[in-house]
């Protein structure tokens, strides 16, 4: 199967913003171990402004927890997803919204998603300073 960089990366963009479930992009693109190596070589950019509008879905009921938890699964684990300018930033302010990532992930270690725990990420998160 060939891989169009292009598509993919498009197609993980639709993840990020919560238009495309994580296993369809990989059933889409064929072979699990191959496409996350093909995926740790592009840069999607993630914002925590993205991670906010997930959480807001998931208090509005418009996403569940388990779909979060794919979600959070998929930013995580494929490599594909990085912060602006990631390279020269020293500063480690995208941290925190990596561990909400992170506690998304595992709800089994960190405890279920509620609507209480996605306002508070959310709290968090707004205190991320972005240079735009």
């Amino acid at each position: 199967m060939v891989f169009h960089i292009s598509e993919l990366k498009n197609d993980c963009i639709r993840v990020l913003k919560g238009k495309m479930q994580p296993e369809a992009v990989i059933r889409k693109h064929g072979d699990e171990e191959r496409f996350y190596r093909v995926a740790n070589n592009l840069e999607v950019e993630i914002r925590p402004t993205l991670v906010i509008n997930m959480l807001n879905s998931f208090i509005k009921g418009e996403k569940t927890k388990e779909q979060l938890k794919e979600w959070a699964n998929f930013i995580t684990l494929t490599g594909a997803f990085a912060t602006p300018n990631w390279k020269n930033d020293n500063t480690f302010r995208y941290d925190p919204m990596w561990d909400v990532l992170g506690r998304l992930s595992t709800p089994e270690i960190d405890g279920e998603l509620t609507t209480r725990a996605a306002k508070e990420y959310i709290t968090e998160l707004k205190l991320i300073k972005e240079d735009f």
